[in-house]
This record gives C-alpha cells, structure tokens and sequence, in this order.
C-alpha cells in the first residue's frame, strides 16, 4: 500500500510520528479463489478466509476432513467406516471388511452376516447365505435341498435326478414345496408332481371328497357299483347301501319308482279316494283312481263293488252255473241258489245237468227224431255214391301234382257264376282269371291255407305274387263263405306300406285262391335264422319294429284286428320293408260293435281276454298284447315261453293267470316298460299304436341309461328332462343287447355277419314266414275238461 503524505503542508516532526506508526504491509498468499479470499488490508492477518469444506490450513486448496470433490461437498455419514474425502474424493464410504459401501457401511456385503459383518460359509451351488446384518449365516437353499447340509443334499420328498444333476419331487408327493400325498389306494391315485395339486384322482364310483374311501352319489356297496335309476326315488347309495329305490310316496319299488304302487294312480300318483270292496284301485301312472271289481261284484251301487253283478249270488258273488254259456243262470231253465259256499241250480222239470243245461225228451220224441236222422243218413250215403261214380281228372297247373292238392280238404263250386256269387259284391272287382297265375312252389302253410310263389302275367309282363289256397274249415261250407268275404272284403280296402298288397282273388277246379304280393322273408326267420348270431342291430331293430306299428296304427285306424299277429305273420319284402299279412283271423270291427267271433290266435301271443272269453269280447288291444310279446321275441331273438315246457292248454291257463316272459337285466329300461305296458293284464291299461309310436321316438328307448342316468349327464338338477336333448348318450350303441348275455356287438362283427334280413333256406317250408302255422295254434275252448283240470291246485 502506497501512502503519499505532502510534507509541504506537515511538519517535519509530524511526519516522523507518521512514519514510526504504520506497519510493513506483506504480499497476501494465493487463497485459491473463489473458494477463499486473503484477511487483507492494514488490520488483516494475511491468512485465507475459505468456502465451507475447504482447509484453511492449505491455503483453501485442500478439503477438510469429511468433504470431498473439487467443490469440497459434505460427506454422508458412513456409520463405521469413512468417507472417502478430499478434491480427489469421490464421497464414498470405506467401509470395514464385510460391510457395504452402498449401504454406507449399515449392512454386511454378500457373502457376510451379522452385526459384524462375518463371512459366510459357503451353500455350494444350490443356495446362498443369509447374509445380512440380520442373518444368522446358515444357508437358504434352492427347492428341494436341506440347509443343514449347506445345499449340498436333497431334502425329505425330494430324489436326486442323476439326468438333471439336481433334486426333483419324489413320488406321491405334490406342488412346489414336494409336500406327501394323501393315502388314496386301493380306489384311487394322488394328483403328484411338482404340479399336482395333492388330491386324490378315484375309480369310478369312489368319491374323491373323502379320499377314495367311501362311494360318490349315485354308487353304492363295497366295490361302489353304479346304482340302477330310479325314478320318482333315489337309491340307496353309499358303501353300506343295498342300491335298491327308495321311492317316493306312492311309487313302487318293485318298477324302480317307475310306476305308481297298488292304491296310487295317475301322472303324480296320487293315493286313490275311495274303497273299492270287492275290487281293486285302478292303479299305475296310467290309472285312472276308478274302482275295478273282481269277477261276479258290479260297480254300481252306494258303494262300489259291494253288490254281485248279474249271474252272481251270495256273500262272496259266486258264478251261477251256465250263465257263461247262455248269459242267463241256470241257462234260463231252474233257480240259482247258495249250497253252503258254492251257488247251484235247482232245475225245472225235465231239466237236467250242472246248468240246467241238457233236456230230458220223451221217447216218443226221441223215436221220431231218430227215424228222421236215419232218413237224411240214408239220403246223403245214396247222394255221396253216385258222386264218386263221377271222374276227378285234375286239369291245368295241377297235373301230376300228387295228394299234395287233394281237393277233399277245400270248398267245391261248380262255375264261375257261383263264385261271383259266392264272393262279396265289392270283391267281385278283383277277380283274376286263373289262367293268368302260374302257380311256382309251395312257400309256407297258415291257418287258413297252403302259400304258393306264382307268377302273375298281365299287360304283356308277369310279376312275382304269393297266391293262398283257401282250406275248407270243419265248421261248414256256410261259415267258410262268410270267412272268405270276410278276407277279401278287409284285403282289398287296405292300401299301406307297410300292409301286404292286394291283387285279387281267383277260383280254378272248385278250390278258392287269394292273390297278394310276395315277400321272400318274413321276422320269424329273421329272429330264428340260425346263420345269423348275435342280437339285430339297432338301426334294424328300430326300422321292424317302426313299420310294425305303423302297419298296426292303419289296420285299427281302419276297424281291423289283426288277432294273430306275430313273427311270422310279418314278411321283409325286397327292399327290406315290413308287411304285415295273413288276415285268415282278421275281423272288420264296425264302430259301434263289441264283439267278435271266437275264432283265436297263436297262444304265445293270445292276450288272456281272448283266452277267457274266446275272442267274444276283444278289441283292438289284444293285438297290442301280441305286438308286446313280439317286441320281446325280436329283441330277444327267441321264441317267448320256449322254456317252459307247456302244452298250449297249460300255457294259455298260465298266461291268464298272469304269467309273461320273463325280461333280462340286459334289456333297456325303457324297452322294458314298453313291453310290459303292451302285455299289461288289463287291456284298458295297454297303450294304443298311435300311443306307442310316440313312445318309439323316446330316443333313450335303446339306451341303457334309465331316466335318472339321463337328468344326471343333462342337468344338475333332479327335475326331469327331454331324452331328446342326449342323443349322443345311445348314439354310440351299435347293437341290441341280446336276451341271454347282454354283449353287445362290434362293428367288425356287424360286417362280416351275413344281412339282418337274409333268411333260411326256402326248404321245409318256413321261408314264407306269412302262412307258417306254429304247432301251439289252438283254440283255448277247444277243451273245456283239460282247461279246468290245468286250473285245479296241484
């Protein structure tokens, strides 16, 4: 600093004071600005003033202790360690071994534990250390090794996998962690595996809820068995359950809660609302709650079924003999009265026998009567002599033919006016010259007549027809003219596809013929051809027994029973459609009739009303009782009843009393009610064709599964529901179960079997199953002795 003083105006002495006051004045060291400045000026020390952070014993060119960077910023705090300070610093903390620096020395680096950041031993290659401030230093180990052996073996659950050279979940055990598996043998499995979820996966029938060890809903005893359906009921399910229905109130055990109980009836079965006595409730689901009295009680009255009906008296309705055979006790001629338990008649004079029924006639009567029998006898030998003189040469087609055409057995007319006349006025129509049949072969035998194949030439061709040569029936050439009206009169009304076509009739040397067309095959080969095993297949099964009924639904929609229907009275044509034939039993019924002639059916397939009241009263449900019993034949493929080693009188005896084929287990359940509505004891209870159509479109009709199956792959709910919605159920069955084994055939089977509709050879005379008469055809009033003595206990 330069002080200039002007001596000029001071004094000598003044400046020398001056002088001697003011100090040397010392260069400022370099303070290393801006980060400090020098303590300048006359009271400055000369010593650096610095920035914070920066030493002022270096002259501001260093940073302090805890200050790093060329702006000499704060270190953070390093807790143990330090700060890494100084211009060259970076401010990171220099911690002591084992402990972070990105922690700033709070925590243990890797591989270090504890408060004191200890290292860690290592966990080979399948863990690492608990290596924090706060670890104990053992190992955590990957999935499946155990830390006591620092990672190095495989943990309980685990096996050591020599492919992988690691530690994989050992069997039954599950999940992520390897943990055991339930006990589910010996009905199940454990889902296992690192992605099982540990759960029991059962045989069927076992309930996984509870490990494999007891029955799921629906299964029942010790091997868990599939319960059968059960209708208006459930089973009794569960290891201790015997699988049978319980059912619901009103529904029968005995049906699988099917059908209603005896006192129930109706859609809901509903307990019927009134005693019925002497009677029964018109039980079932298609009951209809009204009273039906047992035989000699009537309904009408206060209460029904209390009072004996017409040709019944005493306490207990006893039948007054020969009111069956004249409708009137006693036949008209005495008085019924009791005789302790049992009714008998007290005849009028001269009348006689069990009934009153036989006439005692006085001699002079007899003597005249005889002397009058003799001459008609007489009278007749003379006529049958002259007769024989006459010649019988045999013309025609039936030249050289044998006794096999013996005209003894068939109705003589002289020419073809009687014919005209002997024939209905609407069959006359359909007369066809004989010289126009060429009569072929003998194809079959039925009720009414021998069966030939023959050729039909007309319009330049010829076409294939089955012509029937009419017997002549032991009742009269009177009755036999009615029959053959009567046969020609239902053939040429009825047109249908499934019905045998009519072409007309024809006469030739005093015998009758019918003109039909020709069928090669008929159901009863079909069912009992021997080259064919196994059950029909289901699409063959389904399209017979279809066409049968709609046959059947036309016959009575046209007011004609059939009253002999069965196997072999249904022809395959060609194309393998049904035909429905023989009308040799067949009456129009005219819409306000009841009755019809005694004249019956084959006994296998009779209904029991035509057996008990030898077809006087019948309807059309004898013909849904023959259909049902043919159901059962074709599904079954067997002859009903041919194991039970009876006589067509013993049979028929047993079939009124309630006996019926006996269905198979195998048998689908729906099949099997069907058969059983069809054959039902009542005929009021047996559904009609139309009905039973309606019933054939059930598509679970084939199914095994029974109707509570059905609501379980449907819904969850226990309400019932279409069986229409579950085709795919019976749509994978190829075949119908057969009666004795219920195995079902392969498709492979299938094609290498021969057609469902090839039949037996043509010999013996059963390839026309049409007109095959089967050796228990017999009228069950034939014999009324042998019948009431099959009746008696044994």
């Amino acid at each position: 600093m330069d002080l200039h003083i002007r001596t000029d105006l001071v004094s000598n002495e003044f400046v020398s004071r001056v002088l001697i006051l003011i100090p040397d004045c010392k260069r400022c060291p370099d303070c290393n600005f801006p980060h400090g400045n020098c303590d300048d000026g006359l009271m400055g020390s000369g010593r650096c003033s610095c920035a914070v952070g920066f030493d002022a014993g270096n002259n501001c060119m260093e940073c302090m202790n805890s200050f790093f960077g060329s702006t000499c910023q704060p270190c953070k705090p390093c807790d143990g360690g330090k700060c890494n300070y100084g211009l060259l610093g970076d401010g990171e903390c220099v911690c002591a071994e084992g402990f972070s620096s990105e922690s700033r020395c709070l925590e243990c680096e890797n591989g270090f534990y504890g408060p004191s950041c200890t290292p860690c031993r290592t966990c080979n290659t399948h863990g690492r250390c608990n290596d924090t401030s706060s670890g104990d230093g053992t190992c955590i180990c990957d999935e499946g090794y155990t830390p006591e052996s620092r990672c190095s073996l495989c943990d309980e659950g685990w096996d050591f996998n020599p492919m992988t050279m690691s530690c994989q979940c050992a069997p039954q055990h599950f999940g992520a962690h390897c943990r055991s598996c339930p006990i589910c043998a010996p009905h199940g499995h454990c889902n296992s595996g690192v992605d099982g979820d540990g759960r029991c996966i059962c045989d069927v029938g076992w309930s996984d809820s509870n490990n494999c060890v007891g029955c799921m809903s629906g299964y029942y005893g010790e091997t868990c068995v599939a319960c059968r359906k059960c209708g208006e009921g459930r089973c009794d399910d569960g290891l201790r359950g015997s699988g049978k229905c319980n059912c619901h109130r009103g529904w029968d055990s005995l049906t699988d809660c099917y059908d209603c109980e005896e006192g129930f009836f109706g859609e809901d079965c509903q307990q019927c609302p009134r005693d019925c006595g002497h009677g029964t409730c018109s039980s079932g689901l298609n009951g209809t709650g009204e009273c039906l009295c047992h035989e000699g009680w009537k309904l009408e009255g206060k209460l029904p079924c209390t009072s004996c009906a017409e040709g019944y008296i005493g306490p207990t309705c006893q039948l007054c003999p020969g009111f069956l055979e004249s409708e009137v006790a006693c036949s008209g001629h005495g008085e019924c009265v009791m005789s302790g338990t049992q009714a008998v008649c007290r005849c009028d004079a001269r009348y006689g026998g069990v009934g009153c029924e036989s006439y005692d006639f006085p001699f002079a009567m007899v003597a005249i009567l005889g002397t009058i029998a003799l001459s008609t006898l007489g009278f007749c030998m003379c006529t049958m002599r002259r007769l024989a003189r006459q010649p019988h040469a045999l013309q025609g087609p039936f030249l050289n033919r044998g006794n096999s055409f013996s005209q003894s057995e068939y109705v003589e007319i002289s020419d073809m006016a009687d014919l005209e006349y002997f024939v209905s006025n609407d069959s006359r129509d359909w007369l066809i010259p004989f010289d126009s049949l060429s009569l072929q072969c003998e194809v079959g035998n039925g009720t009414s007549g021998q069966v030939f194949r023959s050729l039909l030439h007309s319009g330049g061709g010829s076409s294939v027809v089955a012509v029937k040569r009419l017997y002549s029936p032991v009742t009269g050439q009177e009755y036999f003219q009615s029959f053959f009206r009567r046969e020609v009169s239902i053939l040429s009304r009825l047109h249908h596809p499934n019905v045998v076509r009519f072409y007309g009739v024809s006469y030739y040397n005093r015998v009758l013929y019918i003109v039909t067309d020709f069928c090669p095959k008929s159901l009863s080969g079909l069912i009992e051809n021997p080259a064919a095993k196994g059950p029909l297949e289901e699409a063959v099964f389904t399209k017979v027994i279809n066409q049968i009924v709609s046959g059947m639904g036309f016959l009575h929609s046209r007011n004609v029973v059939h009253r002999d229907l069965k196997p072999a009275n249904v022809l395959i044509s060609e194309i393998d459609d049904v035909n429905i034939c023989d009308f040799g039993l067949s009456r129009l019924i005219e819409p306000d009739a009841t009755t019809m002639t005694a004249e019956v059916g084959t006994p296998s397939y009779m209904a029991p009303e035509m057996a008990t009241m030898g077809g006087i009263q019948c309807s059309t449900k004898g013909d849904v009782y023959s259909f049902g019993i043919l159901l059962y034949s074709t599904w079954s493929r067997s002859k009903p009843y041919g194991d039970q080693g009876m006589n067509p009188f013993q049979l028929m005896t047993a079939v009124v009393n309630g006996l019926r084929p006996v269905i198979p287990i195998s048998c689908p359940p729906a099949l099997a009610r069907l058969m059983r509505s069809c054959w039902h004891q009542n005929p009021d209870m047996r559904p009609s064709f139309p009905e039973i159509s309606q019933i054939l479109k059930d598509q679970w009709l084939l199914s095994m599964y029974t109707e509570e199956e059905e609501e379980y792959y449907l819904t969850d709910s226990p309400a019932r529901v279409p069986s229409s919605q579950l085709m795919s159920a019976s749509s994978s069955m190829s075949t119908i179960p057969a009666a004795a084994s219920g195995v079902r055939r392969s498709s492979k089977d299938s094609a290498n079997a021969m057609s469902p509709f090839a039949s037996p050879h043509h010999s013996g005379g059963d390839g026309y199953g049409t007109y095959h008469e089967e050796a228990e055809d017999v009228s069950p009033r034939e014999d009324d002795r042998l019948l009431d003595e099959e009746k008696q206990p044994r």
